[in-house]
């Protein structure tokens, strides 16, 4: 089921897909944007956010790598700091 710019709704047996084709580079690209009715609100926002990398000659599909691969580091460092903290505070804890 089509929508429109390349944005579609693909159905198959393991669910609702929003799906998105671009042309990047000269090659024929799908981005996947969520599961159907959880980003049916989003899917032509993220569409649209898709068409203005493009337009910045920014491949969408690795800008959404790249940005999923810093919040992960982001969160792994944080949970590192975290468990510095409760390490030294039980430390602190038991030399008291």
């Amino acid at each position: 089921m089509s929508d429109e710019k390349g944005l579609y709704l693909l159905i198959n047996k393991a669910g609702k897909y929003f799906h998105f084709d671009y042309r990047y580079a000269g090659k024929c690209k799908t981005m996947t944007f969520g599961v159907y009715p959880d980003v049916k609100v989003d899917a032509r926002k993220k569409r649209y956010d898709a068409r203005r990398l493009l337009q910045n000659d920014v491949d969408p599909a690795q800008h959404k790598k790249e940005t999923k691969a810093i919040q992960k580091e982001s969160v792994d460092n944080t949970f590192v700091k975290l468990k510095k903290q409760r390490k030294s505070a039980f430390f602190i804890f038991v030399t008291c």
